[in-house]
C-alpha cells in the first residue's frame, strides 16, 4: 500500500488498524507470537468512545506513538476512525484495560468524550 494514498481517502494512518480492514496493522512482525495469542484470549469486552473530530492528531500521535504505547500500555486492541463530525475509538480487551485506556484517552484528548459505550465483558 501506497502511505500517501491512505492518507488522502483519509482511510488509515500508519500503525493503526482502520475498524474495516481484516489486518491487524499495531504489530511489525508477520507472524503472531505467543503473546498475541494470550492477549487475543483475553479479550471480553468492547468500548467505543467518540470525541470531537480535533481530537484526532492527539489520539493517535505522530505516526500512531500514541495509539501503540496505549495498546501495550493497557493490553487491548484499538482502532481509530474518523468521520466528518467525529473521532471513534473502538478497542477491545478486558474490561480494567479498557477502563485504563478510557482514562488515559481523556487526558491526551484534553477533554470528555460526547460518548462512551461498553459491550460486553
Amino acid at each position: 500500500r501506497a502511505r500517501g494514498g491512505e492518507r488522502a481517502r483519509g482511510r488509515g494512518v500508519p500503525g493503526v488498524a482502520h475498524p474495516h480492514d481484516h489486518h491487524d496493522h499495531s504489530s511489525s512482525s508477520s507472524s503472531s507470537s505467543s503473546s498475541d495469542r494470550v492477549s487475543s484470549a483475553k479479550i471480553d469486552a468492547k468500548m467505543e468512545v467518540r470525541f470531537e473530530k480535533n481530537c484526532i492528531g492527539a489520539i493517535i500521535g505522530r505516526r500512531g506513538s500514541n495509539v501503540r504505547r496505549l495498546a501495550n500500555k493497557t493490553h487491548t486492541r484499538i482502532f481509530v476512525e474518523y468521520k466528518e463530525s467525529m473521532t471513534i475509538v473502538h478497542a477491545k480487551g478486558a474490561r480494567d484495560g479498557l477502563t485504563k485506556l478510557l482514562v488515559a484517552l481523556e487526558a491526551i484528548a484534553k477533554t470528555k468524550p460526547a460518548l462512551t459505550k461498553f459491550l460486553g465483558g
